[in-house]
């Protein structure tokens, strides 16, 4: 696939003004039966810092919170930034039912399908079919119906990476400035956000991009990280970016020693962001290829049945 910068591309054509609409039907089509799904997994951590944040707006995990068996300071519990609360505790002023919460995120899921459609179609000529593969995986669909973090920062960062391919390439400070301020946001929804700072810095320098014209934009988010590190420290006696930092550490130290958890970590990860792509496989290897690849998932499944633990889990 090659990127195409040829502005013709850009527009709205017929076939584009199609698409996006049954994109659009696809993703409410997943996500619209289940606005009744009862708050699960960190849901409640979620909601429990937008009712905070209503009566108290700049102190966002001023509380305790019992959610390890002991009470403990939400700031230590919850390892994700406060944005995506900020937009519950907004939508939270006309009531906190499911139905109503679940389909305020269904705007973040719209805009992140509509954000992976536009970026496809400058990659490539089928931006229709990279869009569904992109969408209809185990990862998206289940996030999308949650009302956690994940699927707010995947729109800000497919929004960010876009605006910066147009912004480097046909020089449009207005595009570098938005996807700049977007790209802090996508830091504020999910620290994972922050990577897209050395992502789009090095696809600049390979792009042979003029650096005077985008490098001062990068300044923006490392500003709005900054201004959150010293605000929670202020609050907290600890910035809160420091505080997610040392919680993967000791997650690594804890788990990340044994083969067998980095393997079925990476295996879970990969198979719920990139299950669909199984689909295209036949276009991709040949025959033999594939052939090995059966022959290597038949190894770990028959291998995982003599796995008693992984890390500190039982295997059932």
């Amino acid at each position: 696939m090659s990127e195409t910068h040829d502005s013709a591309c850009e527009h709205l054509d017929g076939k584009t003004k199609w698409e996006i609409p049954v994109v659009a039907l696809i993703v409410l089509g997943c996500l619209v039966p289940f606005l009744g799904k009862p708050f699960n997994m960190d849901d409640p951590l979620f909601i429990w810092v937008a009712r905070h944040i209503q009566s108290h707006p700049l102190n966002p995990f001023g509380f305790e919170v019992n959610w390890y068996t002991h009470v403990e300071p939400m700031w230590k519990v919850t390892m994700n930034p406060p944005l995506a609360s900020y937009y519950i505790a907004l939508v939270g002023l006309l009531g906190w039912n499911e139905v109503l919460l679940h389909s305020a995120f269904l705007l973040p899921a719209l805009g992140a399908a509509l954000g992976t459609y536009l970026l496809a179609k400058r990659l490539t000529r089928y931006p229709f079919i990279g869009t569904l593969v992109a969408l209809l995986t185990p990862v998206f669909l289940v996030s999308g119906s949650s009302v956690m973090c994940d699927v707010m920062m995947l729109g800000f960062w497919v929004w960010a990476i876009y605006l910066w391919m147009l912004g480097v390439h046909d020089n449009r400070h207005a595009f570098l400035l938005l996807s700049s301020v977007l790209m802090g946001l996508c830091a504020l929804t999910k620290y994972f956000g922050m990577s897209l700072l050395p992502l789009v810095f090095l696809y600049s320098i390979i792009s042979k991009c003029r650096a005077r014209s985008w490098i001062g934009y990068l300044l923006i988010p490392v500003a709005i990280l900054t201004a959150y590190y010293y605000w929670t420290k202020a609050l907290y006696g600890s910035g809160l970016l420091v505080q997610a930092a040392s919680y993967t550490k000791a997650t690594r130290e804890l788990h990340g020693a044994e083969f067998s958890w980095k393997l079925v970590v990476a295996l879970t990860f990969t198979g719920g962001c990139a299950l669909t792509a199984l689909f295209y496989t036949p276009l991709l290897w040949s025959k033999r290829v594939l052939e090995k690849g059966v022959f290597l998932l038949v190894v770990i499944l028959v291998c995982g049945q003599y796995v008693r633990g992984i890390g500190e889990f039982t295997m059932p």
